[in-house]
């Protein structure tokens, strides 16, 4: 129920912030909390040759996706303990584990002899 109320929540800030205020960024398409939403970020995802109504589509699902991840954002922050949020470590050893991995699948790669005798 909660989590309806802060879909609902946000929605309402989408509708209220969609009012094309011109930036140098660029025309704001949504705005949750102080994160904003570019049509210029907007048109990134959109692709060139799609047709009017699958790209409006594909605008409105990014939209709604947008705002409801930064509004769990916005609670994830305000409800985390400081200790919860430090992900420093965890992401050095995931850089490490993702480095090595690459590296040995490459060398796996460079020295796998692919000829059958």
């Amino acid at each position: 129920m909660k989590y309806r109320a802060l879909i609902f929540f946000s929605s309402g800030i989408f509708v209220l912030s969609a009012c094309n205020k011109k930036r140098g960024e660029g025309y704001i398409v949504a705005r949750v909390g102080t994160k904003e939403l570019t049509w210029a970020q907007l048109k990134e995802v959109i692709p060139d040759n799609s047709s009017p109504g699958d790209s409006v589509q594909l605008a409105e699902r990014y939209i709604t996706d947008w705002v409801r991840e930064q509004a769990v954002l916005i609670q994830a922050e305000e409800n985390l303990a400081e200790e919860k949020k430090d992900f420093e470590g965890r992401i050095e050893n995931y850089r490490k584990s993702l480095l090595i991995y690459t590296y040995e699948q490459e060398w796996v790669r460079q020295k796998l002899d692919t000829n059958v005798s």
